[in-house]
């Protein structure tokens, strides 16, 4: 699968990524998914048509979490993959506001959260 070590991730936004798998004679693919650290505010669940995980934090979750993803093929061990899923509270963004009163031009420059 070749899948990178980290994925990240914002509060209460879900992951999704792509397990990119091919069996050379066409067999087909079975795909697995766990997340290691139990946690009733973070789901996984598996796509086993596409091939595809989406990982759904909930409830505010901070923090980093181990995952394991595998797959293989019918009656065959899974081939896994273990990865660290960071949830962040998103960078707020600056937002610029021109104002113009009687005295003149204001600059009021403020913070907006990104969801």
């Amino acid at each position: 699968m070749g899948l990178p070590e980290s994925f990240a991730t914002s509060v209460d936004t879900p992951l999704t990524i792509p397990l990119e798998a091919f069996d050379v004679e066409g067999d087909p693919l079975y795909y697995y998914g766990e997340i290691l650290d139990s946690n009733p505010d973070l789901s996984i669940a598996i796509d086993q048509n596409a091939g595809l995980v989406e990982i759904t934090p909930s409830n505010g979750l901070l923090g980093d979490f181990t995952v394991q993803v595998g797959v293989r093929q019918q009656d065959s061990p899974f081939d896994t993959e273990t990865f660290t899923v960071s949830i962040q509270i998103p960078e707020p963004s600056s937002v610029v506001l021109l104002g113009i009163g009687a005295l003149g031009v204001a600059v009021i420059r403020g913070r907006h959260d990104a969801v």
